[in-house]
């Protein structure tokens, strides 16, 4: 595995194992239908990886599901607060099975025709959602990470 891949899978794994998210479903949950329009789940990374101190060996992650959630406090706030989760599962030579999550909560803002999203977790972090009906469209780079780049489809 590129070291770079390797250091991004340990921080993604210490910094997204301790946040936690609602666990109760919510009627305004949007789950995730789709990742670069793919039905889930979706393979990101499938190959052989070298490492200088082990043998080769096959490492596969995949994205297999999450949610997104809207939520207006007050008629008279124009910011709305957004929560997400994504999850993730890798496994090395077809074993293991490893989940861990992407999860962020922040504000979005009515912007043109659909929303800026501002992270209230990661500095600097922002993204474009649209709403179509009763799904949510966006692109983001979880991580910033190129590798989880993409259009994210959530629908209830």
């Amino acid at each position: 595995m590129p070291m770079y891949l390797y250091a991004f899978l340990l921080f993604a794994l210490l910094t997204g194992c301790g946040q936690t998210a609602a666990t109760t479903p919510a009627p305004d949950r949007h789950t995730l239908q789709t990742f670069n329009d793919q039905l889930l789940p979706v393979t990101l990374f499938d190959d052989m990886v070298q490492e200088p101190e082990n043998p080769p060996y096959r490492f596969r992650l995949e994205v297999t599901d999450g949610w997104f959630r809207l939520e207006r406090s007050s008629q008279s706030e124009t910011a709305i607060r957004y929560e997400q989760a994504v999850y993730f599962r890798e496994s090395v030579e077809g074993n293991g099975g490893r989940r861990w999550r992407w999860y962020d909560l922040g504000t979005c803002t009515p912007q043109g025709s659909g929303m800026r999203c501002d992270s209230g977790y990661a500095q600097g972090y922002s993204f474009e959602l649209k709403q179509q009906g009763e799904t949510l469209i966006t692109q983001q780079q979880l991580f910033y990470e190129p590798l989880f780049k993409g259009t994210y489809t959530f629908s209830r």
